[in-house]
């Protein structure tokens, strides 16, 4: 039995036990990470679109996020059949009101170094 897991418009099939930071090494999907899918980094964000009940509980360096947020390389597959499909997340496009604001300043400050 394997699960189809669709990572952006990649797509692979994978028993019980990956990680969805390990798939995507396998199809050659970049996920930004800094600590090399160990938990600490918090880069590693995907939106799970479909699929989350087969994938683990979330782990206390998730405890951060909401909704549909989980680090993939925390995500494990669970279950042995079925489908997940998720996108691949970037640090300013992940909302929250800290990273809004920084990033604001920060779009601000190269308007107004280009004049």
């Amino acid at each position: 039995m394997s699960v189809t897991v669709q990572i952006d418009s990649h797509r692979i099939e994978s028993a019980a036990g990956a990680t969805l930071f390990d798939l995507a090494k396998q199809m050659d999907v970049r996920i930004p990470t800094s600590c090399s899918g160990k938990g600490n980094c918090r880069e590693c964000l995907v939106e799970i679109a479909q699929g989350g009940e087969l994938l683990s509980d979330r782990t206390p360096e998730e405890a951060h996020l909401q909704g549909d947020f989980r680090l993939s390389c925390r995500a494990t597959i669970e279950v042995g059949s079925g489908a997940i499909r998720c996108q691949t997340c970037s640090a300013a496009r992940f909302k929250s009101r800290s990273t809004a604001l920084v990033c604001r300043a920060s779009t601000r400050r190269r308007s107004l170094a280009r004049q």
